[in-house]
């Protein structure tokens, strides 16, 4: 399929990457700066491998880390955390999406797209 091809791309996969690193969502972001660092060392080799089990076939979410903060009025606010080649597949989802569906706009109507 020609969208599950452009998503699983390496190009594709690569920009999601940058879009998470580099995105405005700052307090969400320190939980995840080690991993950010230490993916980052590797991150062509990460990439590639993403783009390879995409493609096998072979990829599968992991499973996610959920805690929770208490919060002043005593109940808790939950946290959860994805691994980050669930975040970099999800963003390089969300990527191909946003493409089709600004192409799909014609007078503020949207139109099939896919």
């Amino acid at each position: 399929d020609k969208l599950y091809k452009r998503m699983s791309s390496e190009n594709n996969l690569k920009l999601a990457w940058l879009r998470l690193k580099t995105g405005q969502n700052i307090q969400y972001k320190n939980y995840y700066r080690n991993l950010f660092v230490a993916y980052e060392l590797t991150r062509k080799e990460n990439i590639k491998r993403l783009s390879e089990r995409l493609k096998g076939g072979s990829y599968q979410p992991s499973g996610v880390l959920k805690f929770y903060l208490p919060k002043s009025s005593g109940l808790q606010r939950p946290i959860t955390f994805l691994h980050l080649d669930d975040l970099i597949v999800y963003q390089a989802f969300t990527n191909v999406a946003a493409k089709k569906f600004s192409k799909a706009k014609k007078n503020g109507r949207i139109y099939e797209c896919f």
